[in-house]
């Protein structure tokens, strides 16, 4: 697929797992493996990497325009009550 790169991580044996990496941070995200993978001051079992950044460009951009389209209709709504308020006659007078 293109924009996707495998990272391929060996175990015992026959076993592997391949783990989806952004073509731009498979070399960082190959050293950090390795360095994480080697050392023996590590505690933890878990690495982060940025599996498909298109995927979260794209979430990030449609979160922001819905808040945009919300924040808008929620104006446009004060306004008009506003408006309608302001001339609605008074049964009181």
């Amino acid at each position: 697929m293109e924009g996707e790169g495998l990272l391929r991580i060996h175990g015992d044996g026959d076993q592997f797992v391949e783990v989806s990496v952004s073509p731009a941070s498979l070399d960082s995200a190959a050293a950090k493996a390795n360095d994480f993978l080697s050392s023996t001051k590590e505690n933890s079992m878990m690495m982060f990497t940025i599996a498909n950044w298109k995927l979260w460009g794209l979430m990030g951009g449609a979160l922001t325009l819905l808040s945009v389209v919300g924040y808008t209709l929620g104006l446009l709504k004060w306004m008009i009550t506003g408006i309608k308020s302001t001339f609605t006659c008074s049964d009181n007078l």
